[in-house]
């Protein structure tokens, strides 16, 4: 592999990469996003009894 298309590589990796973090930070915000929002139905809910 020549030193061009190895460079190229690295960078598509390294893009590929930062793609892929920025998809599980997502899910994993709107995860927790998720979970606040049961909770806080849940104590809602154990407040009203």
């Amino acid at each position: 592999m020549s030193r061009a298309n190895l460079s190229m590589f690295e960078a598509d990796l390294s893009a590929s990469w930062l793609n892929l973090q920025r998809i599980l930070n997502f899910y994993l915000l709107r995860n927790l996003a998720s979970n606040e929002l049961f909770f806080m139905n849940y104590l809602c809910e154990e407040v009203s009894l």
